[in-house]
């Protein structure tokens, strides 16, 4: 969606990109070089704890647990959402059920371990991959530098505003690069393998964002996809006659599948590095036979469905 976002920025958007994805490369250096010196399991908190101590220590891991809830509410409210076409957008009435069931799949997978996580994902990452470049190559052939256009709000800023703003969308696309040294005790030779993970898909995302966001707005014109609802959907529509766009919903919930088990994995191994560290009750070191850390998987499980029912039940409210 973040090119709806982008779209009154014009060219301005392409500097942005660049900034951030020099910013986000800088800190993924920082937590590499921190991850390769202290490779151990949870991520963010272990670092603080060398710094500053237990008590600092609790406060990162667990708000960055907790907030991560809400994180994996919203991927499961897209991830249905972008199923509704094939649904000819008649799914209300089993939003709340379709969402469970993801988020069941997702706990079943984890509970599965590491390895199974791991693989998943890795799948799941091929299919984003193929499709985050197969679209915005074929956008490029329809290419328009006229499709570029600065709203009449935007251009009444500085260039400092402008990428001031700008560059603080971009960078969002890069929150959770950190997420990768949450499983380090569970990877061999986290010191080496962890680094590079962090590294090379920091510098992939960026190039990968960039040439998405040049090509889908030299795609389609700025004032209409400003008001897109579904950029993507949009694109392919110009491109190619037809039901392809079907196509491109099933995609954008391949990637949002992928997202949703990437957090929960993620989750899991903060609680579990948190326990190891004595920050939290020790029921949560406990793992089951395929050496997933449950108590916390489910736990987290037990948080997103929290959200996702008040998410649904305040939908509920306001359509009265």
């Amino acid at each position: 969606m973040l090119p709806i976002s982008l779209a009154p920025y014009g060219a301005y958007s392409l500097i942005s990109w660049v900034i951030s994805g020099l910013g986000a490369i800088s800190l993924a250096l920082v937590f590499a070089l921190l991850c390769a010196k202290f490779p151990e399991t949870g991520g963010p908190h272990v670092y603080v704890k060398h710094a500053f101590g237990p008590a600092a220590a609790f406060f990162v891991g667990w708000t960055y647990w907790v907030s991560s809830w809400v994180s994996s509410t919203a991927v499961t409210v897209a991830s249905i959402g972008y199923l509704a076409p094939l649904f000819h957008n008649d799914i209300q009435s089993t939003h709340l059920l379709l969402e469970i069931t993801l988020i069941l799949a997702i706990m079943l997978i984890n509970l599965r371990g590491v390895t199974t996580a791991g693989r998943v994902e890795l799948l799941l990452t091929i299919v984003k991959i193929i499709a985050l470049l197969a679209i915005p190559v074929a956008g490029l052939f329809f290419f328009d530098r006229n499709n570029f256009i600065v709203s009449e709000e935007i251009s009444t800023l500085t260039m400092s505003q402008v990428l001031a703003r700008s560059t603080l969308l971009t960078l969002w696309c890069f929150i959770g690069l950190e997420s990768a040294t949450a499983p380090a005790g569970s990877v061999n030779n986290p010191a080496k393998t962890i680094p590079r993970a962090i590294v090379l898909g920091t510098v992939c995302v960026a190039v990968i964002y960039f040439i998405n966001s040049l090509s889908i707005m030299g795609l389609i014109n700025g004032n209409d996809l400003a008001n897109s609802k579904a950029p993507y959907v949009d694109a392919v529509k110009i491109m190619l006659p037809g039901n392809w766009h079907f196509i491109i919903s099933i995609l954008a919930f391949i990637v949002s599948v992928s997202n949703l088990n990437a957090w929960f994995l993620a989750d899991g191994q903060v609680t579990l590095g948190l326990a190891k560290d004595k920050l939290m009750p020790q029921f949560f070191t406990k793992r089951n036979k395929y050496d997933a850390p449950f108590c916390g998987i489910i736990l987290s499980t037990l948080g997103v469905f929290s959200f996702t029912y008040s998410n649904i039940k305040q939908k509920i409210l306001l359509s009265k």
